[in-house]
């Protein structure tokens, strides 16, 4: 059995929270810089340059990507035979708060949803689940509110075609607009409960946008990323260069009478990062 102390979990979730939100994702970085040089509109030029620049001065001052720093979501993928010594929830949610205040990190957080009382830095939103993995991934994502609010839940037909799975996708980005700050990264969850999906699509969205493609049917997130690009949202809503910079895919088993779709919308600075221990 391998044991893990919550309190180094803690650290690591520390120095994520700080870096997530003032370090932008290489791949997200490569994504911006590939449309720059593919956008022949001045007007797109000139907004994909000032979010490059953007990132460029925020990590060399350690100033916030953007002024909504998120609510931070902790998904800790649990490694083959390891456990978990110590109060995780308590000793993540104080990592969370000192991180915050350490690094100037606004409080957007209320305790209470409907008396919407004074915000603060925690608590965070903690997922634990076991993998058949040797080490344990711990994944930070500060995720801002323009983007989430444009999150969606379909509860398609067991009959639904290909066509269908797409187009609902490309619905909710097409409602998302310039609001949730675009070029977006797009997280889908298909199949397993309402609930399932929905955690799906945010695990989704912590997925690089480069490289090797790590989540699930790479030809539907192509054709999802394809179609949305025809939209012609653009650049934070101009109407010129790429809506979406990526999509990415994860799914469960589900009923035969059901087949859920959820998408979570991330905008270009979509803020995660991850560490193996």
């Amino acid at each position: 059995m391998r044991r893990l102390r919550a309190k180094d979990v803690a650290g690591k979730v520390y120095e994520l929270c700080v870096k997530v939100n003032t370090c932008i994702r290489p791949d997200i970085r490569r994504a911006l810089q590939s449309a720059l040089a593919e956008v022949r509109s001045e007007s797109a030029r000139v907004f994909l340059s000032a979010l490059i620049e953007n990132a460029r001065i925020a990590r060399k001052t350690g100033l916030p990507l953007c002024q909504d720093t998120g609510l931070v979501i902790v998904f800790v993928e649990l490694g083959k035979d390891t456990c978990i010594q110590g109060d995780l929830v308590g000793e993540v949610n104080r990592a969370v708060e000192r991180a915050y205040k350490d690094a100037h990190l606004r409080p957007s957080v209320v305790r209470d949803p409907v008396e919407r009382t004074p915000p603060g830095w925690a608590p965070a939103l903690i997922h634990l689940e076991p993998t058949r993995r040797k080490r344990t991934r711990i994944v930070v994502l500060a995720k801002g509110f323009g983007s989430e609010n444009k999150s969606r839940l379909h509860m398609l037909l067991p009959t639904a075609k290909r066509e269908e799975i797409v187009d609902a996708v490309v619905s909710t980005i097409g409602s998302a607009g310039a609001s949730a700050c675009p070029p977006f990264v797009v997280g889908v969850g298909i199949g397993g409960t309402s609930d399932r999906a929905m955690s799906l699509a945010k695990r989704a969205l912590c997925l690089r946008i480069d490289g090797p493609y790590r989540g699930e049917y790479p030809e539907l997130a192509r054709d999802i990323k394809e179609k949305a690009n025809r939209l012609g949202i653009g650049v934070l809503g101009l109407g010129e260069g790429p809506t979406v910079l990526g999509v990415n895919i994860l799914s469960a088993p589900t009923h035969i009478a059901g087949l859920p779709v959820g998408v979570n919308i991330g905008c270009h600075s979509t803020r995660w990062g991850e560490v193996l221990m």
